[in-house]
């Protein structure tokens, strides 16, 4: 449900940047700078709610069946995170075009903004990374299994399980 969600907010924000360049010479940079980081922290707090319920709701791995339930909510992060760098790296272009055509200093003044927002929102889902990383883990095997779609989870853009 929330990949699809993802999927969703996507192809309607693509839709929705290709409809505005109908509508204005600037429209597509314009639109892109102003609605791509809404975009993003929706997409940034849906996925921060449902780590947060994976964080409180297991309190340790003792079954193949809550691996198994790990490594998609793993699985889901990281996609989610893959498309956010996305959704900024189009908004960094945004950014740079409207500086060479439309860019006033009261439109230059979002940039902070979103910035503090982007770091509220990091320490808020920091300490829920922290804890889904050290959930205490029954049997070895699944210590091992476990231990993986961490290191993953930490250092890779996608799953490989």
């Amino acid at each position: 449900m929330g990949e699809a969600v993802i999927v969703l907010v996507s192809v309607l924000a693509v839709a929705a940047v290709g409809l505005s360049t109908l509508v204005a010479p600037y429209g597509l940079l314009e639109w892109a700078y102003l609605f791509l980081p809404p975009i993003m922290v929706a997409i940034f707090i849906l996925a921060g709610w449902r780590l947060r319920k994976a964080a409180r709701d297991w309190k340790s791995i003792e079954s193949e069946a809550d691996l198994s339930a790990f490594m998609v909510v793993a699985a889901y992060q990281m996609r989610v995170a893959l498309s956010l760098l996305v959704l900024l790296g189009l908004w960094v272009i945004a950014l740079i075009g409207g500086f060479t055509t439309w860019m006033t200093p009261s439109r230059a003044s979002y940039m902070p903004l979103v910035g503090l927002v982007f770091a509220a929102l990091y320490f808020w889902v920091k300490p829920m990374h922290r804890a889904i990383w050290s959930i205490p883990v029954a049997d070895a095997n699944l210590r091992f299994r476990y231990e993986h779609v961490c290191h993953v989870w930490k250092t890779r853009a996608l799953p490989d399980w």
